[in-house]
């Protein structure tokens, strides 16, 4: 189905089963085997402390003091105060922030009595999940229970009252989190107590959730039912609050502003994720070959270029960055994003860069460079997933022989300086064509006679005011359509001249970027519609396709170009002392 919401899932995964019980909203049954435990609470002080900088950096002179919380998990360092109305918790580790790990506060207000226990689904209940990697962008989730007046409790979003700011995550990562009393349930100026635990998870570790208290059973329970650690509180840690309340952490203006960036942060990221997502195809409405249109990438990459100024980029950050200069046509770039990206790790802990760059390096016709890149990500993978990627490498090695063989071709072409030569006038600048007669003739016979012979009805050139109706971002641009003219762009595709010409071969040139080839019908006829490569495609020769042009000057032009520009007019620079006719079918 179509997909319109945010690219942040709505529903949290606290804890395998635990997850959807609180995303359903209903009120959990205790099983029967859920009989809460009789220990008694941790009691831990969480020390009333100096407000942070919150830059996600976890300066000594900040944090010095603030309680530590043992995860037993080495190098992990969780820190905890709270200050003017505000819980802080600082967290570092001596290397970059797992895949798919997450730090998870929950809280509960507790009881009057110190040895009584609540219940995780009952209102004023919160959850934080701090996800840096997940969902495309750094982030915290911010659940809280609530009772309105006129249904049952249910769970609430609120991330925007939770700030949360990182540092460094690929290498001895930090971040800064503060959550405001009063989203916990502890309000006032008299003494409120929380029970509350920490859980660290990380999937693929064993064990995968470590908690403070230590201990804590956190797994699968039966349907409906919460784990037996949830359906009380009594293991949990006990804090009391002395004169919760206060001004904040920060003056209103400030926190609000920052409450604003995050929530920016958040959107804009949202928002350049699904531009880039929709360009490779992930949602359902759109096209297996999306059209391309520059705006929305330079918008990506604005947002993504802002996003880096405020907090670090995540994985997913530079891959849609590179993607996004990749589908403009902008492959060098997006290939030098991904070697910065990868620079300061080894390629085993970047697989899904080096895939990326792979790609990027084939279609930047830097060959050796690819046939590297696949070769790396085949070791870097177990023998049976490592095949496919292999051969990819063995498939570049044989293209890059094909492509030297293109540019001595080219060379020698230059070489003549007799080939004819056609101007494209382009609504975005000029593009020079060299036709191949000496490998193409009747190719070349053809388009001189369609560009300088033919005319429309009321007599205009037969090319001039057509569109390039078909536009694909590393692809290739498609034009010569006269049904193209005027609003027919959208819809044009099968018009062309009233003859038709038989394929041409070319054996010196193969199709890499800059060629220029006749597009076919179904009935490998052709007719006026022809095509400029932006990325290399040799394989498309063992289709019956050729290449009967390059492109001499102006492929910046022919990058830039969209669907719709329009061809203002071709004109014939130079050609031979002879008849252009081809031979007509």
């Amino acid at each position: 189905m179509p997909y319109d919401g945010p690219m942040r899932p709505l529903v949290l995964a606290p804890a395998l089963v635990l997850g959807s019980l609180l995303a359903s909203g209903a009120a959990p049954r205790a099983g029967a085997g859920d009989a809460p435990p009789v220990a008694p609470p941790v009691a831990f002080a969480v020390p009333v402390g100096m407000p942070i900088t919150l830059d996600g950096r976890l300066d000594p002179g900040e944090w010095a003091d603030a309680a530590p919380v043992a995860l037993g998990v080495p190098g992990l360092t969780v820190r905890t105060k709270h200050a003017r109305g505000a819980w802080m918790l600082g967290v570092a580790l001596p290397e970059r922030w797992p895949l798919r790990g997450d730090l998870r506060l929950y809280t509960t207000p507790a009881p009057a009595a110190a040895d009584d226990a609540a219940r995780f689904d009952r209102p004023g209940s919160a959850l934080l999940d701090v996800e840096p990697n997940d969902h495309n962008r750094p982030h915290a989730f911010l659940q809280v229970r609530v009772a309105p007046p006129d249904g049952p409790p249910r769970w609430t979003r609120t991330d925007d009252r939770a700030l949360v700011r990182f540092d460094g995550l690929r290498k001895a990562a930090t971040a800064e989190i503060v959550v405001p009393l009063d989203v916990l349930g502890v309000t006032g100026r008299d003494a409120a107590a929380l029970r509350w635990t920490l859980a660290w998870a990380v999937p693929g570790r064993a064990p995968s959730l470590v908690t403070f208290p230590a201990g804590l059973d956190l797994g699968p329970a039966a349907p409906d039912t919460l784990p037996p650690d949830f359906a009380t509180t009594a293991r949990w840690a006990r804090t009391t609050f002395a004169e919760p309340a206060g001004p904040g952490i920060l003056p209103k203006a400030t926190f609000d502003a920052l409450v604003a960036e995050s929530r920016d942060l958040t959107q804009r990221g949202e928002r350049a994720h699904r531009t880039v997502l929709a360009l490779l195809g992930a949602f359902d409405e759109l096209p297996v070959e999306p059209t391309k249109v520059d705006a929305p990438l330079e918008a990506a990459l604005d947002d993504l270029r802002w996003i880096s100024l405020r907090e670090p980029w995540s994985r997913d950050d530079g891959r849609a960055y590179a993607t996004a200069l990749w589908k403009l046509n902008r492959a060098p770039e997006a290939l030098g994003v991904l070697r910065a990206m990868v620079a300061d790790a080894p390629w085993t802990d970047h697989l899904e860069e080096l895939r990326l760059a792979a790609m990027i390096a084939q279609g930047a016709e830097r060959f050796d460079e690819a046939e590297a890149l696949w070769t790396a990500l085949a070791d870097a993978l177990p023998p049976e997933a490592a095949g496919t990627y292999r051969r990819h490498a063995t498939t570049v090695k044989e293209v890059a022989a094909q492509h030297r063989a293109t540019l001595d071709a080219r060379k020698a072409d230059d070489a003549k300086d007799d080939l004819p030569l056609v101007l494209l006038r382009t609504s975005r600048g000029d593009v020079t064509l060299r036709l191949l007669e000496d490998d193409c003739p009747e190719a070349v016979k053809h388009f001189v006679h369609l560009v300088e012979a033919t005319k429309t009805a009321d007599g205009v050139p037969f090319y001039d005011g057509t569109r390039f109706h078909r536009v694909v971002g590393a692809g290739l641009v498609q034009g010569g359509d006269p049904t193209s003219r005027g609003d027919g762009c959208a819809t044009a595709g099968s018009g062309g001249s009233p003859w038709t010409i038989a394929p041409e071969p070319n054996a010196r040139h193969g199709l890499f970027r800059g060629s220029v080839g006749w597009a076919m019908a179904l009935d490998r006829r052709i007719r006026s519609q022809f095509f400029v490569m932006t990325t290399p495609k040799p394989e498309l020769a063992a289709e019956g396709f050729s290449c009967f042009a390059t492109v001499v000057a102006g492929m910046d032009v022919v990058d830039r170009l969209q669907q719709c520009d329009t061809l203002i007019s071709a004109r014939v620079l130079r050609k031979r002392d002879h008849p252009y006719v081809p031979e007509k079918r």
